[in-house]
């Protein structure tokens, strides 16, 4: 589910917790110890993200870890937009690049300096997922 988060939505806050679950609590956060992943650069995406990349040379995107799933955080000059993506539905892969897959759609992220972080943060999700799906 893909969504413009720039303009506070109602239907579609509810729509995203109802899917992802809230955001952690303050005591959750402090209990996983890291609940967003560091700013990633997107290498290429699906065509559905096309319209919110067009024309931008860099693209950076963010991981947030909710209860039932993830949200994808990127922007396009004032515009923020959302993917959630609950864990039955996450796909992860890991090779020279850092794959997310869901619905048929992926984004694709460069493996940086930050690398050590960004696997640290994965390897969390992939946790985090295994609990969930059980």
């Amino acid at each position: 589910m893909i969504f413009q988060a720039s303009m506070k939505n109602r239907e579609e806050i509810e729509a995203c917790n109802e899917l992802v679950g809230k955001p952690y609590g303050f005591f959750n956060r402090i209990a996983l110890k890291r609940v967003g992943s560091p700013r990633m650069v997107i290498e290429s995406y699906s065509e559905i993200f096309y319209e919110h990349f067009a024309r931008l040379s860099i693209a950076h995107a963010n991981i947030e870890l909710r209860p039932k799933g993830i949200i994808v955080h990127f922007r396009k000059y004032n515009s923020h937009f959302n993917w959630a993506i609950p864990y039955y539905k996450l796909q992860l892969f890991l090779s020279q690049s850092i794959t997310i897959h869901a619905d048929g759609h992926f984004m694709k992220f460069k493996r940086d300096e930050s690398e050590r972080t960004s696997l640290d943060f994965i390897r969390r999700v992939l946790e985090l997922k295994a609990e969930s799906v059980g």
